[in-house]
Parts: structure tokens; sequence; C-alpha cells
């Protein structure tokens, strides 16, 4: 077997440069006889040995052979300057080593390509790509229907074996909710990227009669088709890009679509940990906001506040009664109390019902709380003052239910850096990527309460999520997965 130091493609004089280095002779001299087998003639020059050959299929090629010393060890180094046009690395050495390569194995370490190239790939695909979200969409997988969610995981099995039967899939059942899926792609010793998404959406079934799957001008509309059908698919293209242009990632892959991460992930939450913890880094692929990443999220907390009171005849004896409803409103004033907008922090009582009938003092009532803050810190103390809080009138009780969900997802240093590498790749098919910090939570945040760093909000562009007008922006799809499949060859 030869073991390459490196071998990977960038820019000289101009022209494209393959380059691939071994750790010892033998195999790189039987690489060299293959190779001459395969052109006109062959030049030595004295030095350096180089030798040059014309590449009649591809057009003029320039090959050239250099010995370098390391310590004690020699590393045999092949450079291949490329012509114009489309080449990838196993492509090459198929042509240059159709024979030899039955007897080596080539481990190719990585491979740089241009982002515009990536950009021109997924242009072309474009339509293959609409058609998939199509077909995604019209799938109704809203949160709690295990059927809609085995189905969807059903599609983006067989889609992910279509691309790669070496890919691993893993189906992980959450009771009464769905199938979570994880896929694995391009495994090696180095520490995976992973890409979260879920497959759950906040539409009920049938919603898709009132917006109907369609595409008008440069919109594609449909039920959960920015939040997050349309990604989903895109990340599958990211990983077909790889096998159809005979590349490798950087890293490995671990991708996660949850089922459960629209009503606050109660069992997708561990899975996103334990894969978060292995991660070099995190990116996800939630939408975009008009086309910006999130550098960071609010955290969210959720409460049930309850009252319980003392019923009577509203008409009879009304004196005799104590209002869960009227406790409740008053407990409601004290909660707006809370919010501290200039720190980010809001609190809002957002579902009430009680009562029983319309001539009885009532008495239960209750509310739903939620709480969204930028530290962690904030949101400790949020959570005592509302677990704290006391009646206003004595013969009414209060019980709270509920707690922190998500951690915040705080704009640190790491994520900062991941977020200029990401703008600097997008310059480069003239795209400025801006960023921003949203109310709004996603799994994204579990992950970066682990320290590994998050890059958000990679999906693509579009608006109405959670609407009946939800929609992306066609011309943004080659965009974002160009920017998701050059940040996985990144070094």
């Amino acid at each position: 077997m030869a073991e390459l130091v490196d071998a990977q493609v960038s820019e000289a004089c101009g022209r494209k440069l393959v380059e691939v280095r071994f750790f010892s002779s033998a195999p790189f001299l039987k690489y060299a006889q293959a190779i001459k087998k395969k052109f006109i003639f062959w030049i030595v020059r004295n030095n350096s040995e180089h030798f040059h050959f014309p590449f009649s299929d591809l057009g003029r090629v320039g090959v050239w052979i250099v010995f370098r010393r390391r310590t004690s060890t020699f590393f045999y180094i092949f450079a291949f300057f490329l012509p114009s046009g489309w080449f990838n690395c196993f492509g090459i050495f198929s042509l240059l080593s159709e024979q030899i390569q039955k007897s080596i194995t080539i481990n190719i370490v990585s491979y740089k390509m241009k982002p515009q190239k990536f950009l021109d790939y997924f242009q072309n695909r474009q339509q293959n790509i609409l058609s998939l979200i199509r077909e995604i969409v019209e799938i109704e997988s809203p949160s709690r229907d295990f059927a809609g969610s085995s189905e969807v995981v059903n599609f983006l099995e067989t889609e992910t074996q279509k691309i790669s039967a070496d890919f691993q899939t893993e189906r992980i059942v959450a009771e009464n909710l769905g199938e979570h899926l994880i896929i694995r792609a391009f495994p090696s010793d180095a520490k995976p990227i992973l890409l979260l998404g879920h497959t759950d959406t906040v539409h009920p079934r049938n919603s898709k009669e009132k917006n109907l799957t369609r595409i008008e001008e440069n919109k594609f509309y449909g039920c959960g088709v920015f939040d997050m059908k349309a990604n989903c698919v895109l990340i599958l293209e990211v990983l077909r890009a790889f096998t159809e242009l005979s590349l490798k990632p950087n890293k490995p892959i671990t991708i996660l679509l949850s089922c459960d991460e629209e009503i606050g992930s109660p069992t997708g939450r561990a899975l996103v940990e334990r894969e978060a913890e292995r991660a070099e880094f995190c990116l996800v692929c939630e939408p975009s906001a008009n086309g910006r990443v999130k550098t960071g999220r609010k955290g969210t907390a959720n409460y049930t506040l309850r009252t319980r009171g003392i019923p009577a005849h509203a008409g009879l004896e009304p004196e005799k009664g104590a209002s869960a409803i009227l406790e409740i409103s008053r407990q409601i004033e004290k909660l707006h109390s809370f919010n501290h907008f200039k720190i980010g922090t809001t609190v809002n009582v957002c579902l009430i019902n009680g009562g029983t009938a319309s001539n009885v003092i009532p008495e239960t009532a209750e509310c739903s709380v939620d709480v969204r803050f930028t530290s962690i810190t904030e949101a400790k103390r949020i959570e005592s003052e509302i677990k704290n809080l006391k009646s206003f009138d004595e013969r009414v009780s209060l019980s709270v239910l509920g707690e922190i969900n998500r951690p915040p997802l705080e704009r640190t240093e790491n994520i900062i850096k991941l977020y200029e590498k990401a703008r600097k790749i997008a310059r480069t098919f003239d795209y400025e990527l801006g960023e921003t910090q949203v109310g709004g939570a996603s799994d994204g945040n579990f992950a970066g309460a682990l320290g590994v760093p998050v890059l958000d909000g990679l999906g693509i562009a579009g608006n109405g999520a959670h609407t009946l007008e939800e929609y992306i922006l066609i011309d943004d799809i080659p965009i974002r997965a160009a920017l998701i499949t050059s940040l996985l060859m990144a070094d």
C-alpha cells in the first residue's frame, strides 16, 4: 500500500497543480513506470529528475518528480499541471495508472478546489434538486406524527443510499414522536464535522392544501420548505457532490436529522449533545436570516403557571369564591414586569385558559410562559423569579411547571472564526455573507453550550417560517450548497 503524505490541488503559474507524495520509493517507482508507458517521451534532468509528457487525452499536462529529504525520510512527489477544464483527483489517477492501481491503494488526504467550481456544479444540478425538494415537501411530517416522520426518513435514507452504499445510516425511534436519522460518511480517525437539521414541521396534516407546493418565479412555496425540508435535501446534495466529483472532505461527516426539534427536542437533545461532544465543529442547516448566518441565538425556557381557587355561584354568593382567573391575570402582569429588553430578556404569556361555566367563580386557570435570554445567568435569574411567585389572594394556590429548555448560543471567539472562514469562502463567488443574532433557538444551542464552535443559519434564504406563506429563494440554492461544501473541504 502506498500511503500518502499529501495529495491536493492548488494553483501554480495560473494553472491547477495536483501534487501526490509517497513515503517510500517502491510504490512510487511502480507508479512512475505505469505513467511512462502512457506517454511519448521522458526527459530526465540531472539535478531534480524532471519528466515531461504530452497528454493526448487531456491536452498538454506537465509531470515532474521531485525528491525531497526531511530528517531521514525521502518524500517522493508527483506534481501534475492540469490544463483548463474540469478535473478531479481520482479521475486523473485512474487515467495515469489504471494498471498499477490494482496493486497500489492511493489514499487522498486532501483535495482543494475553488468554491466557484462547486457553485457551477450545483447550478447544473438545480432542476434535480428542485425535484427532490418537491418530493420531500409533499411528505407531511408534523411533530408527534410517527407515520409522517417515518415516511420522510424513508425518503432520506433511500436517497442517501442512492448516492453511496458506503454511507452508514442509523434510524433511532423516539416513541410516539417519530424517527431520528444519523448519516455517517467518509470515516477516518479525525474528529468529524457535525451537520444538524430536523425533519419535523409545525404544520398539521393537510396544511399543504392551504399552501400548495409550487414555484412562482424565484420562490418555491410549500409547508416546511423553508424550515427546513429543502435544507435536508441540500445536505444530501453536498454528499452527492463529493461522490460525483470523487472528492473527500477534510474530515469525516456526521449528519443528525432529528424528529422533534420543533417541540423542544425532548428526545433529540441527548443525540445532539452526544454527537457534538465528538465533533470538531458544528454546521446547523436551519434557515438563514435573510441570507445571513446566525452567530448567536437566545436560549429558551417554557413554563406553565396554574392557579387553583374556590368555586362559587356567581349570582347567589360570589363572595364565598376565590377566582383562579383573577389571580392568574394579576400574575400575568407580574410576569410582564420581568422583561428586560435592553439585555435581550423577554417574558411572554402566550396561552391562557380557565373556568368551568359562565356563571361559576372559576376554580382553575393556567397560562403558558415563554422566556428568552442571552445568557445562562439571566435564564437562572428569571427561573428563580417565576418559581418563587406568591399569590395575591392567599386563598388561591399557585404551581409552576417547566424549566430551561435550550441554553443560549453565545457569540464566542471560535464561532466568530468559523463565521469569518465562511465569509471568506463566500466572497470567492462574489457573495457577501452577513451575520446576525436572533431570538429563536435551535439544536445548535445544545452544541454551543458544550463549547463546540457552531455556525447556524446555513440554510437556503427565504421567508415565512411557521406560516402558510413559507417559501425559499431558488437562486440561493447553489450558493448555500457551494458554501457548505467548501466549508467541509477547508482546512
